[in-house]
């Protein structure tokens, strides 16, 4: 379906929602937890270690509805990115300008 008029709370609304119904990625065997950042809070995932490696790949990605958070493959959110982006919970880790003068050190064990 053609993406909502981005000012339609609702139609935007319904609009993910029909794409979370046809390509969520849902397994029942969940249970490891993969944290994220969105809006400034840390939030979390339950995924499978298969599901949490492709997700550090970047070929499974997470949206947004309603309180709840969905995987869906990529390619299928960077539709849902182009009416909706405040729904996709951006992945790739913040850069931070000043780690350059006082890097992490590689072999730092938490």
């Amino acid at each position: 379906p053609p993406p909502p008029p981005s000012n339609d709370r609702r139609q935007r609304q319904m609009c993910i929602r029909d794409r979370i119904k046809e390509h969520a990625i849902r397994d029942p065997a969940a249970e490891n937890k993969r944290n994220f950042l969105y809006k400034g809070r840390i939030r979390s995932v339950l995924a499978t270690r298969e599901q949490i490696s492709e997700i550090n790949k970047g070929s499974i990605g997470i949206v947004y509805l309603s309180g709840s958070y969905h995987l869906m493959p990529a390619d299928k959110i960077g539709a849902i990115r182009q009416f909706a982006p405040d729904h996709v919970p951006d992945l790739s880790g913040a850069e931070h300008a000043d780690e350059e003068e006082n890097p992490v050190p590689d072999d730092l064990i938490w």
